[in-house]
């Protein structure tokens, strides 16, 4: 009995978080978008790349442009925050820089 209802329960949550379940079967995709302005580099994961794309322009002041994208665990995304956290500025939010693009649009940019 108690796993059905930590089942459920967790079902619950994730229902919360990812608005319902359309968006909790995606397939699992880090991804990097470009501000066309400061030219600043996201570097994040998600479960659904079109609502995260579309919440992350809400956010933002400038337009962004999605230059890479690749499956991936949210594990592999920290390791590329690791990775470049020389670049770091804030958040997941990296500086420009050729060696970072390079990276970013060295994957399919669509699948």
């Amino acid at each position: 009995m108690r796993k059905h209802i930590n089942s459920a329960f967790t079902s619950n949550l994730l229902r919360k978080r990812y608005n319902g379940p359309s968006q909790i079967a995606g397939p699992n995709t880090i991804y990097f978008l470009q501000g066309d302005i400061t030219g600043m580099i996201k570097i994040a994961y998600c479960r659904n790349l079109q609502a995260s794309i579309k919440t992350a322009k809400m956010y933002c002041s400038e337009d962004l442009t999605l230059i890479g994208k690749t499956s991936g665990t949210i594990n592999e995304c920290n390791k590329l925050h690791s990775q470049f956290s020389h670049l770091r500025a804030h958040d997941d939010w990296f500086h420009s820089d050729i060696e970072l693009i390079e990276f970013a649009k060295s994957f399919e940019r669509w699948k």
